[in-house]
């Protein structure tokens, strides 16, 4: 399901990029500790609690969410990453808080791939909310995604946009349990479940 596998077909940069991964999920793996696995295809937002399905429709009607190339976006990263000190009740680390810098493109394959879609105001075109989604094989993982503090909803339109269109089975959010209770919360009601990656299941709740 998830593909750290090295071939003659992955780019110059692959290596690293997976290297970066492996010792995180190997990790996860040897504690056994649950991941938040969103699983992708139709049906999505039918899933969802009656909230959660009314923020993605007033999402899709606020915003357009497509692909973006980060180099040709910094100045509405670095509004969204400024445009809040604090979140879930944690200081933002520091880099967020200086001006996005540009990326150097990476080599990679059509196996390990390196995406950021974004949530654009149909009103003004800015950007609101984005997320980075590392992809290996037919899994991707979660490396970040943020909202502007004054645009609510837009990542539940961003979570359905990506299930619809990441061209992947699962996407992963971390752990399911986080650092915040709100997180975790936040976490449940877009779709994510704990998932045992050592079976590569969903696990099933018993709710009393």
């Amino acid at each position: 399901m998830i593909d750290f596998t090295l071939t003659d077909e992955c780019g110059a940069d692959c290596p690293k990029w997976i290297e970066k991964w492996v010792e995180w999920w190997n990790a996860r793996v040897k504690e056994r500790e649950p991941l938040a696995m969103m699983e992708c295809g139709h049906g999505y937002v039918e899933s969802l609690p009656r909230a959660s399905r009314r923020m993605v429709r007033v999402a899709n009607t606020t915003y357009e969410f497509r692909e973006f190339t980060y180099n040709n976006c910094l100045s509405d990263l670095s509004k969204i990453n400024q445009s809040k000190s604090v979140r879930q009740g944690r200081p933002m680390a520091d880099h967020y808080l200086q001006p996005a810098k540009p990326h150097r493109p990476l080599a990679l394959c059509e196996r390990h791939r390196d995406t950021w879609y974004g949530g654009f105001s149909r009103e003004t075109g800015e950007m609101k909310g984005y997320a980075r989604l590392e992809t290996f094989g037919e899994t991707g993982l979660l490396n970040v995604i943020l909202r502007h503090g004054e645009s609510l909803g837009v990542l539940n339109g961003l979570f359905s946009y990506m299930n619809d269109n990441a061209n992947v089975k699962l996407i992963n959010y971390l752990r399911i349990a986080s650092a915040t209770e709100t997180l975790t919360a936040f976490k449940r009601r877009v779709g994510f479940r704990p998932w045992d990656p050592v079976t590569s299941e969903f696990i099933e709740e018993v709710h009393a």
